[in-house]
């Protein structure tokens, strides 16, 4: 734990190469107030190449609370690189701007540029949220993901609040579940053997929309 006004609440992996996150629990972080934008309020990379495994990042926040702030990944935040992030938990995580104008983007994960791959993984129960929760100012509470390429596959992304995945073209998730999130995926079209909960691409590549009957929470 701890944070504070700057980037990566948690950690802060810049200009780096080789690094390896294995079974490491990132829990109750922050970031606030670091200037117009803040980024990562567990964990923040830019322009770095890494592996994640068999993580834990919970309970995370990134918080803005001076008007006009825009806040980026209250779980995990990567600008540019490469990450293969495979076995982990994104949850409870927060992006929180409160104040007049301010916006919250990924609350789980914001994955800007780079090239990142997403297996095996949860990703519930995130929020992100501006000044209200309507779309202007709330977005991508699961994952948020723009330019680049990015692929999410055999993961679960469920119960997150507003927007569970938000992207662009360069996203493709594959045999995944996006289940009873506000609203489960804008912005991404290619979706193959997915199952979505509110019926995108449904009919199409073999996706549907059919209960996961989760056991036991997720």
């Amino acid at each position: 734990s701890g944070g504070g006004a700057a980037h990566g609440g948690g950690l802060a992996i810049i200009d780096s190469s080789n690094i390896t996150l294995q079974a490491c629990i990132i829990t109750n972080c922050a970031a606030f107030d670091a200037g117009n934008d803040t980024f990562g309020g567990g964990v923040y990379s830019s322009n770095s190449w890494g592996i994640m495994r068999e993580c834990l990042i919970e309970r995370n926040v990134v918080r803005g609370t001076v008007a006009n702030y825009r806040c980026f990944g209250g779980g995990f935040y990567a600008e540019g690189g490469n990450w293969d992030i495979a076995d982990s938990e994104f949850i409870y995580n927060r992006c929180i701007s409160s104040a007049t104008g301010g916006r919250g983007f990924g609350g789980g994960l914001f994955l800007e540029g780079g090239t990142h791959v997403l297996n095996n993984s949860l990703l519930a129960q995130n929020y992100a949220k501006g000044v209200s929760d309507a779309t202007t100012y709330s977005q991508g509470s699961g994952l948020f993901m723009t330019n680049g390429t990015v692929t999410v596959a055999n993961c679960t992304v469920a119960g997150n609040i507003n927007e569970g995945i938000r992207g662009f073209a360069g996203v493709s998730i594959l045999d995944s579940i996006v289940w009873r999130n506000g609203d489960d995926i804008i912005g991404v079209t290619a979706l193959d053997h997915t199952d979505v909960g509110n019926g995108d691409n449904s009919g199409t590549n073999d996706c549907f929309a059919a209960d996961p009957r989760f056991e036991y929470g997720f």
